[in-house]
């Protein structure tokens, strides 16, 4: 089995306005970052070609090249990894601890965080949602 590596579109719906607007805060947009724009059903990637920054789509069946945007920052929601997410909680002060056990992670965000799912990420996610 494959570890879950980011959130998918769903999870990053969760979130309410505000939770949204600090998580574009905190977001430094980065090539290779996954991202949404606008709530769309498919996702973006950041690529880096002669010397400028390409938001490429993803998932979608068309020919390299012929769909790549520019997008505006205040509108796009990125699909964290699991690096993201741990980034993103000691950025807000917050002591990350992380455990295996049995088939599930347990993942604490000290003082007053906490998440036990079977995927870290998704264990993670939890735990990122609350501190939002």
């Amino acid at each position: 089995m494959t570890m879950k590596k980011h959130i998918d579109l769903s999870q990053l719906f969760e979130l309410r306005e505000k939770q949204q607007n600090q998580l574009r805060d905190w977001w430094v947009p980065q090539i290779g970052d996954l991202y949404t724009h606008n709530e769309a059903n498919h996702y973006y990637t950041i690529e880096e070609r002669d010397g400028y920054i390409y938001y490429h789509a993803l998932g979608l069946n068309v020919p390299d090249g012929m769909e790549y945007h520019k997008h505006i920052k205040s509108n796009c929601l990125p699909l964290l990894t699991i690096c993201q997410m741990i980034e993103l909680l000691n950025a807000e002060n917050k002591r990350v601890s992380i455990l295996s056990s049995g088939g599930e992670w347990e993942v604490f965000a000290q003082p007053e965080h906490a998440a036990i799912e079977a995927e870290l990420c998704d264990a993670l996610w939890k735990v990122v949602k609350q501190v939002l």
